[in-house]
């Protein structure tokens, strides 16, 4: 018999708007997830997609949700900040960890 694993986030029909003056804009609507204790989950979508507004959501929600930080050769944004956001590295970098088997 399989054993039943403990939820630690349930959370249903979640919805986020970014708004400038009366112009609004949908990141995302009608998500649902749950979360189980002692699973690793991935949230991936495209460039833009509100992947980070989503986990700072469940971060500001969920303070027991832990996360990793990514490796990207992109430009860093006006507000990221290098260790936090992401880990910006030059392409040199990221090839060369990716030489030394230092990603999955």
């Amino acid at each position: 018999m399989e054993e039943k694993k403990e939820i630690l986030i349930s959370a249903k029909n979640l919805k986020k708007e970014f708004c400038m003056g009366e112009a609004c804009q949908t990141i995302y609507e009608d998500l649902s997830l749950d979360i189980y204790k002692g699973d690793f989950t991935v949230i991936m979508g495209a460039s833009g997609a509100g992947k980070s507004t989503l986990i700072k959501d469940i971060l500001n929600n969920w303070p027991q949700v832990g996360i990793t930080v990514s490796c990207t050769t992109r430009q860093k944004r006006q507000n990221e900040q290098n260790g936090i956001d992401y880990h910006f590295l030059s392409e040199a970098e990221f090839n060369a960890k990716i030489s030394e088997g230092q990603f999955l």
